[in-house]
């Protein structure tokens, strides 16, 4: 191919180099656009599309076959001119057209199969042979058709028998080729998988004898898991019974706390009504207590009073105990006056008459004296005296 050109494959379209940023973009475009027509995977793998987009992928394969053809045939067209050129400058013979010009005309015929087939090498389809044929057909009418125009009449039948044998020799070592390469891949293949086989089979030995050891050893661990598992069952069976102990604690536990709950809930009613009479016991409080403020300012005021009282009892103590010793002092006067008496009535032998009149008149005085003093106390001192009594 031109290396001015990139073919892309999953595009069907030849373009130039310096158009390949638009190119680029409209083929963007159209895979937005049109994405169900792009099975580029379902292409590659050469699997079935799928049977909604089936008439999209044969039209798209259709036409990239179709395009195949066009550009072998005109790679083929463009081959062939030189040789025209060289028929239009002078004359041949038939010699020289069985030597040189037919081999280069079944090369150009040569040369625009061999571009159909590396074309449409790695996208094979059902429709390669017929569309193969086609431009060979087309290869072959022109080929024809350049004969019958360019070289004499006599010579016609040897060219096309000439095109014809190597046509088919090319073919027939095209298709020698082909079965030579597919036996030698055959033959590899069947080789790498033989040594892949023989190599898995001894991985596999490998792996087998691995695993035997592996489960010995687990067959031994196994067992003394087994063990193991038979003392953890017998502690389980103890574990639960100490737990079915213990749920019977918790029940008959759980039954108390109901019993607690409940009797908290009576001592919360209690409480309710006892908070009620706290609250109306405090607001009696609150009055007793406006009634003990009121009551202490009371006793503060009278214990002003007692305080003044008392001052005047110690008065009317002083006055007291004054004329309490008044009494005492005529007593000892009286008794010394007695003794006295009694003597001079000894002594003298007077009558006793004399003496009780004497002493009469000295008690008047005295309760003379003391009803005086209470007169001369103050009001304050006879209350006082009365609050004592």
């Amino acid at each position: 191919h031109n290396p001015g050109y990139l073919f892309k494959p999953s595009y069907w379209k030849i373009v130039s180099a310096d158009r390949i940023v638009s190119h680029l973009t409209s083929i963007r475009r159209d895979i937005r656009d049109h994405w169900s027509a792009f099975g580029v995977e379902t292409f590659l793998l050469k699997v079935d599309a799928p049977t909604l987009e089936a008439v999209e992928y044969m039209n798209h394969i259709g036409d990239f076959y179709d395009m195949t053809v066009r550009h072998a045939y005109y790679t083929f067209l463009e081959a062939i001119g030189p040789v025209q050129q060289e028929i239009d400058a002078e004359e041949i013979d038939a010699e020289e057209i069985e030597d040189g010009l037919l081999k280069k005309l079944v090369q150009c015929y040569s040369d625009a199969i061999a571009v159909f087939d590396t074309t449409v090498k790695h996208h094979r389809h059902s429709i390669c042979k017929a569309k193969r044929n086609e431009l060979g057909a087309k290869c072959s009418k022109m080929f024809s058709s350049f004969i019958c125009e360019q070289a004499p009449w006599n010579l016609m039948g040897r060219v096309v028998q000439l095109r014809i044998n190597d046509a088919q020799q090319e073919q027939e070592s095209l298709i020698q080729e082909r079965i030579q390469r597919e036996v030698e891949e055959r033959t590899k293949e069947a080789k790498l998988a033989n040594e892949q086989a023989a190599d898995e089979k001894l991985q596999q030995l490998e792996e087998i004898e691995r695993l035997r050891m592996t489960i010995a050893e687990q067959n031994a661990e196994i067992s003394k898991n087994t063990a193991t598992i038979a003392k953890k069952d017998a502690e389980i069976r103890k574990q639960k019974a100490l737990v079915a102990e213990k749920d019977t604690e918790i029940h008959e536990q759980e039954a108390e706390i109901g019993k607690q709950q409940a009797e908290i809930e009576t001592l919360k009613a209690k409480s309710g009504e006892k908070d009620k009479t706290i609250s109306t016991l405090e607001i009696e409080n609150n009055v007793l207590s406006e009634l003990v403020a009121d009551r202490d300012e009371d006793i503060g005021e009278l214990r002003i009073a007692v305080s003044e009282y008392k001052v005047a009892i110690q008065g009317l103590q002083k006055t007291v105990d004054r004329k309490v010793a008044i009494p005492h002092r005529r007593k000892a006067t009286m008794a010394v006056q007695e003794e006295e008496v009694k003597t001079q009535q000894v002594a003298e032998n007077q009558p006793e008459h004399a003496t009780e009149k004497q002493a009469t008149e000295s008690n008047q005085d005295s309760t003379t004296g003391e009803e005086s003093d209470e007169a001369a106390a103050p009001p304050s001192q006879t209350a006082e005296k009365g609050l004592d009594d």
